[in-house]
């Protein structure tokens, strides 16, 4: 569900120039309050999307059936959930695009969130 403070803190996280991409279905009638001086004078562009349709599902599936693609085609890397930090890292310093985020087994836990990794 998309949370009002989340779009909020998304838009007002953008870099000058930058894209907000709006995802998660509030609920009908949900408001958010934004900066229209940062909208303006930081040229930020605000979108939202919806995520999937029954014809991309179709189509995603005929793919897949297929075997056109798989989950390797843009899923480059897994980290145990201990990793998240290490893993958001790559990602914001562009090493990394997609990346699937294991749970932890038997319970197990990361201690310091980046696996130990620098």
């Amino acid at each position: 569900v998309g949370l009002p403070e989340v779009w909020e803190t998304t838009v007002a996280m953008t870099r000058r120039g930058g894209i907000a991409n709006l995802f998660g279905g509030p609920k009908q009638g949900t408001r958010i309050t934004l900066d229209p001086h940062r909208l303006h004078y930081d040229a930020l562009t605000v979108k939202s999307v919806y995520h999937h349709t029954p014809n991309y599902i179709r189509r995603a599936l005929d793919l897949i059936v297929r075997r056109e693609i798989t989950a390797a085609d843009f899923v480059s890397s897994e980290f145990p959930l201990g990793e998240l930090v290490y893993a958001l890292t790559l990602h914001r310093d562009g090493q990394l695009v997609k990346a699937g985020i294991l749970p932890a087994k038997d319970g197990a836990h990361g201690t310091d969130g980046n696996g130990g990794r620098p």
